[in-house]
């Protein structure tokens, strides 16, 4: 039987500010097509296997400034917007800007995390 494929989208964060590391379980050999801004709200949509496994993908965000480490592949850059209205003028000003990565968890750093869990190092 062939692996049906889809585009799926999934939610990094809540509202505009994102920032930090986030893990989201995705089918294995998923493939990243773009991040979005989607109503102030950062999605990832990529083309997934819908019948394989899931496996750890892990995004990191920074915003424009601060000190990274960056891990993994660049993806893009995020503008979230607040529209304020202004009587008759709505404006829209630019409230922070994203830059997000993908990194995989690979077998051994699942083994690392796994044996520091369980006590080991």
């Amino acid at each position: 039987m062939k692996a049906i494929k889809a585009i799926y989208k999934y939610q990094l964060g809540e509202g505009a500010c994102v920032v930090g590391r986030y893990e989201i379980l995705m089918p294995r050999g998923a493939k990243i097509l773009s991040v979005e801004n989607q109503n102030n709200t950062c999605v990832i949509y990529a083309i997934v296997s819908t019948e394989e496994k899931k496996e750890r993908h892990i995004f990191y965000a920074y915003p424009t400034g601060a000190p990274i480490q960056p891990k993994g592949k660049f993806l893009g850059t995020i503008m979230f917007y607040e529209d304020y209205d202004m009587g008759d003028i709505t404006k829209r000003y630019s409230i922070s800007v994203t830059h997000i990565f993908h990194h995989r968890e690979y077998l051994w750093e699942k083994l690392i995390r796994l044996f520091k869990k369980s006590g080991g190092g």
